[in-house]
């Protein structure tokens, strides 16, 4: 049995998203805001054949407030994820332009 790679799940993820914006993943995506924000935007417009098929990952990823780590792959892939419960709102809420923290990490 072949399991899906991170990009096949991503991209099949992100059409759940365009089809309902309201939708959520338990456990793992709340919106698609916070979808987007966790694989930094990776899955908008990536489309199957410019998929990475092995992702690398670094280490344990690096925090440049505490609140969430940041993983990034050779290709550019880059996933987040919080360090502490509702740091994602915490970031976003006192964040005056999220473009901002993306250029950040």
């Amino acid at each position: 049995m072949i399991a899906a790679t991170w990009d096949e799940w991503g991209i099949f993820l992100a059409e759940v998203f365009r089809r309902d914006p309201g939708a959520t993943i338990p456990t793992a995506y709340r919106s698609a805001d916070y979808f987007h924000w966790a694989t930094a935007d990776r899955f908008r417009e990536l489309r199957v054949e410019d998929q990475h098929i092995r992702h690398r990952w670094d280490g344990y990823g690096r925090s440049i407030t505490g609140a969430f780590q940041v993983r990034d792959c050779k290709c550019g892939a880059r996933m987040r994820f919080e360090a502490r419960a509702g740091a994602w709102e915490n970031e976003i809420n006192f964040s005056v332009n999220r473009e901002a923290i993306n250029a950040l990490v």
